[in-house]
């Protein structure tokens, strides 16, 4: 009996430091993402949009593999030979 008593107080005493540890960390990151924000100017007027750089392009292989039959149509398979 004490030994379940033990057992059970133990997973209480896990799950109540789980439960804080993730309150105060996810607290944090919340923080920490309002704060990132407010350090970024929000007057439209101070910025140059010449200053903005755009760029595009295309992604291709380095080599091209065609998967296929040279040649279409169908293929006999001799049964008895297994091929």
């Amino acid at each position: 009996m004490r030994k379940a008593i033990g057992i059970v107080m133990g997973v209480i005493v896990v799950a109540a430091v789980g439960y804080f540890a993730y309150t105060y960390f996810s607290g944090s990151q919340a923080n920490a993402t309002n704060s990132g924000a407010a350090a970024q100017p929000t007057d439209t007027d101070d910025q140059s949009f010449e200053d903005v750089i755009w760029a595009s392009g295309k992604v291709v292989p380095a080599r091209w593999v065609y998967l296929g039959f040279e040649a279409g149509g169908r293929q006999v398979v001799d049964s008895e030979r297994g091929r």
